[in-house]
């Protein structure tokens, strides 16, 4: 508990995952993401065909370890690698060249440690705004992002940039 408070990592439980992406089944050509994706949760409840569809980022080697175990275990009549990156999502610039675009993003990102996140994409020192922000980018046109989010970010004056930035 003490180092996940401090880095603002915990993981999702299957109940909020589900609500967050349960009704997304993805047809053959479309990709998902998760760009802080932990030991897996969402990319294992995604509907899928194929689970090379499927890309999750973890700059924490053994979560990353055990989210790539996982993917063999679920699709376990598949000969794939999985897309898994141990990687920090926020300071890779080559993570996956210019051409990739993902049809779903959806994540839990770190909130709420108490070290704050400074880049050059957005003024906010926040995480998950970063997170946000970033997995933007990397949308399809007419894709979808899904973000677990702390209720703050409704009306704390702290968050406005990223209220903002949504809105926009």
């Amino acid at each position: 508990e003490g180092d996940k408070n401090t880095q603002g990592s915990y993981y999702t439980s299957t109940s909020i995952v589900n609500s967050m992406i349960g009704g997304i089944n993805l047809e053959n050509n479309a990709k998902f993401l998760d760009p802080c994706c932990g030991s897996g949760a969402f990319l294992l409840n995604v509907k899928v065909n194929d689970p090379s569809q499927l890309y999750g980022i973890e700059k924490n080697r053994i979560p990353a370890f055990i989210a790539s175990v996982n993917l063999i275990l679920k699709f376990k009549d598949f000969d794939f690698i999985p897309n898994i990156k141990c990687s920090d999502f926020l300071f890779d610039d080559e993570l996956f060249g210019n051409e990739i675009f993902f049809d779903v993003i959806a994540t839990n990102p770190p909130w709420g440690n108490k070290a704050k996140v400074v880049t050059k994409l957005f003024p906010s020192k926040e995480s998950f705004s970063q997170f946000f922000v970033k997995s933007y980018l990397f949308l399809s046109p007419l894709g979808t992002l899904s973000f677990l989010f702390p209720e703050s970010i409704l009306n704390v004056k702290t968050h406005k940039d990223i209220r903002e930035f949504i809105i926009n």
